[in-house]
């Protein structure tokens, strides 16, 4: 009985853990920095985009700020159009009065803490001249981003017509996160925020009750469920975990039952994968002839990094393909080989050896002196004689 006890509890530390039963009707999880889908669950199920449309609003108007269309701590007016929008009874509003000024950080910060629609209605008509113009800008940018599946009428998703897929808003994020990096922190990580003496609360409740969460956006219409697209990192291992349309017979129901789930997806994923970028052994120095260097060690052109479940890490490998030599003069970024990463023979990553510097061609008494060497190893070489 103790052999069996022992096997069971062996077999159970090595097999990768099952992924967790989700009522979801669409799940996905992706590691973004090495876009691999870690998990999916009816992951192109069209869904009515609730408040995940903000993501996208965000994206445009930080772009702005890049663009320099925007200053992100310019005080502005709120535009007196934002009176027209009829906005519904029950909607999430911070209670923007046309006329009021606030920065666009801090409509940024209502529509992506507070879920504000009225200041994603603001941020649309700082930007565009009305609602469709803006929502034709939304559009063409998830489409010029290469997604098909993203539809947005209009700027906060109070429309059940913003249609997303679980793949696509994750993708979408990790697209969102590569651009602006350091949104989370100040966009959608902060518990509560404070504007015009009022505090708003995240309206992200799994802040502070899980390890490592940095946001992003949770979502709920009453045609769509309960949404959430959650950003979370522990060491280099970074999650998008998204769960689209969770029911549940009341709102704070909903709430838990979204955290909940979300919190077990990302568990699996941090229970299970581990992204790593392994140090690459066997890439030499190349040998320079005729050039101001004798020697040169190439690098990769980028990063190598991997997720791969922990039970496989083991079995991970690197292979390098290089020249030996070169003549000057060498630029930077001339290609010098090919650095792989494989699993059991099959390549998961790959990047260009490249040089690190520039190595310039040698005045001519050592460049000649070089020549000569060069003549004289190889045909020592071609004598069948080692060197």
């Amino acid at each position: 009985m103790r052999i069996r006890a022992f096997l069971l509890l062996l077999a159970a530390t090595l097999l990768p853990a099952a992924p967790p039963p989700l009522s979801a009707p669409s799940a996905f999880l992706l590691e973004p920095t090495t876009r691999t889908v870690l998990y999916e669950k009816q992951a192109d199920l069209p869904h009515p985009a609730a408040s995940l449309t903000k993501l996208v609003t965000a994206y445009l108007a930080l772009q702005a700020v890049e663009d320099g269309l925007l200053q992100e701590d310019a005080l502005l007016p709120v535009p007196s159009a934002l009176a027209r929008i009829p906005f519904p009874p029950d909607a999430s509003l911070a209670g923007l009065a046309p006329g009021t000024t606030l920065t666009p950080a801090q409509l940024l910060s209502l529509t992506l803490i507070y879920s504000a629609n009225d200041a994603a209605y603001a941020l649309a008509l700082l930007l565009a001249p009305d609602i469709p113009a803006f929502a034709s800008r939304m559009n063409r940018l998830v489409h010029a981003m290469g997604y098909t599946h993203l539809f947005f009428e209009e700027p906060s998703g109070l429309s059940p017509r913003n249609t997303i897929t679980a793949r696509e808003i994750a993708l979408f994020a990790a697209d969102y996160l590569d651009r602006f990096p350091s949104a989370p922190a100040r966009y959608h990580a902060p518990r509560a925020l404070t504007v015009g003496g009022r505090t708003y609360l995240n309206r992200n409740t799994l802040l502070g009750r899980y390890p490592g969460l940095e946001g992003l956006k949770t979502g709920y219409l009453e045609e769509s469920g309960f949404h959430i697209v959650a950003y979370a990192r522990r060491g280099p291992t970074s999650l998008i975990a998204v769960l689209l349309g969770i029911q549940a017979p009341g709102y704070w129901e909903g709430m838990q039952e979204r955290d909940r789930q979300a919190a077990a997806l990302l568990d699996y994923g941090f229970d299970t994968y581990l992204t790593t970028e392994p140090p690459l052994t066997g890439i030499r120095p190349v040998r320079i002839w005729g050039g101001t260097h004798s020697t040169l060690t190439p690098r990769p052109a980028r990063p190598l990094r991997v997720t791969l479940a922990r039970t496989d890490l083991p079995r991970l490998s690197v292979e390098v393909e290089q020249v030996s030599e070169r003549w000057a003069p060498l630029h930077p970024g001339e290609r010098l080989g090919t650095v792989r990463l494989l699993l059991d023979g099959t390549v998961l990553a790959e990047s260009s050896l490249i040089a690190p510097q520039h190595v310039p061609r040698a005045p001519f008494f050592p460049f000649l002196a070089d020549l000569l060497s060069w003549i004289w190893h190889h045909l020592l070489a071609i004598l069948g004689y080692a060197t």
